[in-house]
């Protein structure tokens, strides 16, 4: 995701901000982003710059790749604009919208579809499970290392588990597991998630899963003591609502995926005299940055 910086010429550039600051350092290209989506990048940059959008109307252009090399992206514009040209959807990038985002909060949140062409989603296979995704569907980018991550997690499971997947987006989890355990139900608030984990569901014919779009803390009734419950959840941590249903009806095993260690070790502090900690495997999922991903196995005592 790029934010802009504005040139002397009025002309803008990409940028990131300063870690903790509001300020705007430019950049060309991102040292962060491979091959594919820089090109992709600069592309839209040079339209960008060609319809001489200016600065103050622009918020964020997201821009997502798959292994395969194909792209989708998003600008997010804070005026409702029009342009007489649009990028040529072509072999690099396969799809292309443009969103109004209201000025009044900093996030890429779409509040109104501007133009759109092409197609909206990617495809990426996890263990030999192809998953589909949406542009703003949250899917990790590493696939590498979010293999490995699936692997492990494989160990945890036997024939006759049943599963609980919450915050499980499109499924990326579960479903490249499908093999491994007896049933798993999907559970995300994001009602796009949930439509592709459906479609990857039906797609992929598997037939002891199923999704649910409702947030997790509003359906901890089908947590039970014979579940094993995996929890990927976004950076804030478990809802209080999760963890006393937990605290309430524990289920047997808890494997928790974690992009904030400090949200993580906080909400195991809560469960630590129900469970033991079995283990915990770090990730790099970022290279060149000091973000860390952790995967701990909660087995609950005896």
């Amino acid at each position: 995701e790029y934010s802009f910086s504005e040139k002397d010429d009025q002309t803008v550039s990409f940028a990131f901000f300063e870690r903790g600051k509001n300020n705007r350092i430019a950049i060309s290209p991102c040292k962060l982003a491979n091959e594919t989506i820089n090109n992709t990048a600069s592309t839209l940059l040079e339209w960008i710059n060609d319809m001489a959008i200016p600065h103050r109307s622009l918020k964020s252009l997201v821009i997502r790749s798959n292994e395969k090399g194909d792209t989708i992206a998003a600008l997010f514009i804070k005026d409702k604009l029009a342009f007489d040209e649009y990028p040529e959807i072509k072999e690099s990038l396969q799809g292309f919208k443009i969103y109004y985002s209201t000025h009044k909060s900093p996030a890429s949140r779409p509040d109104a579809l501007l133009y759109e062409a092409g197609q909206e989603y990617l495809k990426e296979p996890i263990k030999d499970t192809p998953l589909t995704y949406g542009l703003l569907s949250f899917f990790q980018v590493n696939t590498p290392v979010f293999t490995k991550t699936i692997e492990n997690i494989e160990k945890e499971l036997t024939p006759e588990t049943h599963l609980l997947d919450f915050y499980s987006g499109v499924g990326s989890i579960g479903l490249p597991l499908h093999t491994k355990y007896k049933t798993c139900t999907l559970i995300d608030s994001s009602k796009q998630a949930i439509e592709y984990a459906m479609k990857n569901i039906e797609s992929n014919n598997i037939k002891n899963c199923e999704a649910h779009c409702v947030e997790a803390e509003k359906i901890t009734e089908i947590i039970t003591e014979n579940h094993v419950l995996i929890i990927d959840p976004p950076r804030a941590g478990l809802h209080k609502d999760v963890i006393a249903k937990i605290l309430d009806t524990p289920p047997k095993k808890i494997i928790y995926l974690s992009c904030n260690l400090t949200t993580q070790a906080r909400d195991i502090e809560h469960l630590h005299e129900l469970y033991t900690l079995k283990s915990i495997t770090l990730y790099n999922y970022f290279p060149r940055t000091p973000h860390i991903e952790g995967l701990c196995i909660l087995e609950r005592k005896k």
